[in-house]
């Protein structure tokens, strides 16, 4: 529910409304749902009557978890950060910059918090939604690794409880990294992390004392296809730490939640990474330890220049259309330099692969 909840932008109005000393409760958020920009979608889908009734639908279904739970009736919303522009995300002057969180509190005074990952805002691209997405988790500290220590200092200030840290793709990332940099009395407060396919950091960080502290404390889960939460991630075994979950997904589109199989309120364990998700993290991770964060983030530019040059605003319309996208993104990486084409190259057919074999897994 959190999880999801974090991807419905509050109207603008509300924006600037909540803070601990004026929360909103839980089910108030559930009840603005419909008139939420829901960020899952391009914006131009969240607005029509499809997105509308989609909206509907997930409102009705928080609410039946609502009123099933029985731990929810108390809960509050206590701090609320969105800084895209407008309703949607996008103006026509200003892009989104993509940092959404939000905090929560009960009346045993236990907290949470919850970062959103990457969106698919107004005006739509695969480029612009994804592809700064992934910039901002290269492995190194961006703005949004500041803005999420800052978000959870001011909204942790005063919880005596349990502090739990979630997020789910770029929201995983920042939940990492705001637990593992806080001050070592706080990361003892720290209940769980959870990192729902959300890229790594690059070696160092790994080896950093605030997150040999906390490590044991993080739960990362991934798709059986997994790309994204692959990412600077070198374990390839769910014997090595992370549980491998089972997806209805196909390819890229496994990335989404929404996707995972859930029975009995838990999230259905696979048997791990299939072997061509296994063989694009290689590929990937192997190209990233070569290089400088500079030539990281104009080769990640470039790919998602690839695959928008595939003709599909979104990753659901581009694995739906693959054999017609392929062909096009494939020539379209003979234009990248030299040093670059030929992992480009591997990572598109790693894509297809991914595609075929969620495809097959799913029958």
């Amino acid at each position: 529910l959190l999880l999801e909840l974090v991807y419905f932008h509050l109207p603008p109005p509300y924006k600037q409304q909540i803070s601990q000393e004026n929360p909103m409760k839980l089910d108030e958020y559930i009840d603005l749902v419909d008139q939420c920009g829901y960020s899952i979608y391009p914006g131009f889908i969240s607005r029509s009557t499809h997105g509308c009734q989609y909206k509907k639908r997930r409102q009705a279904h928080f609410k039946r978890i609502f009123a099933s739970s029985d731990n929810l009736d108390d809960v509050v919303i206590t701090g609320y950060s969105n800084d895209n522009y407008g309703p949607y995300g996008n103006t026509t002057t200003k892009n989104k910059s993509s940092f959404v969180a939000i905090a929560l509190a009960d009346r045993d005074n236990n907290g949470a918090v919850v970062f959103s990952g990457c969106e698919q805002m107004y005006p739509s691209s695969i480029a612009l939604d994804w592809g700064g997405c992934l910039i901002a988790s290269l492995g190194v500290v961006t703005a949004h690794h500041h803005k999420a220590m800052n978000f959870y200092d001011n909204t942790m200030a005063g919880i005596l409880g349990e502090r739990n840290i979630l997020g789910h793709s770029k929201g995983g990332n920042l939940a990492v990294y705001a637990a593992a940099n806080v001050p070592s009395e706080i990361q003892e407060r720290i209940t769980v992390v959870y990192s729902h396919d959300g890229p790594g950091f690059d070696e160092v960080f790994f080896d950093e004392d605030g997150y040999v502290r906390i490590a044991s404390k993080i739960h990362k889960s991934v798709p059986g296809s997994s790309i994204i939460g692959m990412l600077f991630e070198t374990r390839e075994h769910v014997e090595d730490g992370y549980t491998v979950v089972s997806s209805d997904g196909a390819s890229i589109m496994q990335h989404f939640a929404l996707h995972w199989q859930v029975d009995h309120g838990q999230f259905v364990q696979a048997d791990g990474l299939t072997s061509s998700a296994q063989y694009l993290a290689r590929t990937i991770n192997g190209w990233m330890a070569k290089y400088d964060d500079e030539h990281r983030r104009k080769f990640i530019e470039n790919l998602f220049a690839i695959f928008e040059a595939g003709g599909y605003d979104t990753f659901g319309d581009l694995t739906s259309h693959l054999t017609q996208s392929l062909p096009i993104m494939l020539a379209a990486a003979r234009n990248i330099d030299v040093e670059d084409r030929d992992v480009m190259i591997e990572v598109l057919k790693g894509f297809a692969a991914t595609a075929a074999a969620s495809v097959i897994l799913a029958k």
